[in-house]
């Protein structure tokens, strides 16, 4: 899609481009033979760019609408069609602390790519699972929200944690955040309702302050509108997620990109997230990996 828009961008610009330079040349060549005055040629022209902006941005416009129209009719074939869950997860009943449970898990797409994983959480522990690029890191996360299928072994959820659909008790914070045209408001609750003196409350919580105003949460944010750093964008998810008191949160390389400050800044608030953390990243420094409670190495698992 974002091929297509391209595309279109470029011919329409192009055409504009065009147009302007034969047009401007015929009226300059008018001029010298004294068929029209420069004057005269001057309001041509900048009446003609009061036609012809609007109508690249029309054609800009289409262009989104109709390039948007795939993801729509994927999500309502999905809503429809109520697709079961990928893998046959069952709640399982942990004797002590346990709240997630891998055992010998294999984790890919076709074929395997991480062999014989296995590991446990506890309710409360901060884990890190360092590879390298390209290794699964992301795949071991989409393979834990449902989204893949586990090739082999087995995932266990305690009964605290399950949930249908499982990610309604499970946070995503990754390296790239969803900012949506709108308020700040919305882009916290995403159309649902909650007491304003929460929204404010996380949003102090994770560092937002000068946003934690009534008058702040109608900001708008987006595409043409205010722009948020990256440290900014995750502490934003993060206030997602506090506000729907998630009880695992899965981090997805989102210490990546980071200036020294807000890597800082944001690995504290996963380090103090009020649950179980799975954090997967390509890097961390070793002063910052001292700091969590158990320290998983990919590449044993990787053929």
């Amino acid at each position: 899609m974002d091929a297509d828009k391209e595309h279109s961008r470029f011919v329409s610009n192009l055409l504009y481009s065009l147009s302007t330079i034969l047009s401007l040349g015929l009226g300059v060549y008018f001029v010298s033979i004294g068929q029209l005055t420069a004057g005269a040629l001057m309001s041509l022209y900048l009446a003609a760019d009061r036609v012809t902006s609007p109508i690249i941005s029309s054609i800009q416009f289409t262009n989104q609408l109709l390039s948007s129209r795939p993801l729509i009719d994927s999500c309502q074939k999905i809503i429809s069609t109520k697709e079961k869950p990928i893998n046959n997860i069952e709640p399982q009943k942990f004797t002590d602390k346990t709240v997630l449970k891998i055992d010998d898990g294999s984790f890919g797409y076709d074929k395997a790519i991480i062999h014989n994983l296995s590991f446990s959480a506890s309710s409360g522990e901060k884990i890190l699972i360092s590879g390298r690029s390209g290794i699964g890191k992301t795949t071991i996360v989409k393979t834990m929200l449902n989204e893949l299928k586990l090739l082999g072994g087995t995932i266990k959820y305690s009964n605290e944690l399950y949930a249908k659909p499982i990610y309604q008790n499970i946070g995503v914070l990754a390296q790239e955040t969803t900012i949506f045209t709108g308020t700040l408001l919305f882009n916290l609750c995403l159309g649902q309702n909650y007491p304003t003196a929460s929204i404010l409350q996380v949003l102090n919580e994770v560092g937002l302050t000068k946003f934690a105003s009534e008058n702040a949460l109608n900001m708008r944010l987006g595409e043409g509108a205010n722009a948020l750093s990256g440290g900014e964008k995750r502490k934003l998810e993060l206030a997602r997620l506090l506000l729907r008191n998630k009880k695992l949160l899965l981090v997805d390389e989102a210490l990546s990109g980071l200036d020294k400050e807000s890597y800082g800044q944001v690995f504290d608030l996963i380090l103090n997230f009020p649950g179980t953390v799975i954090d997967i990243e390509h890097n961390v420094q070793p002063a910052f990996a001292k700091k969590y409670d158990k320290v998983i190495e990919l590449d044993q698992y990787a053929l």
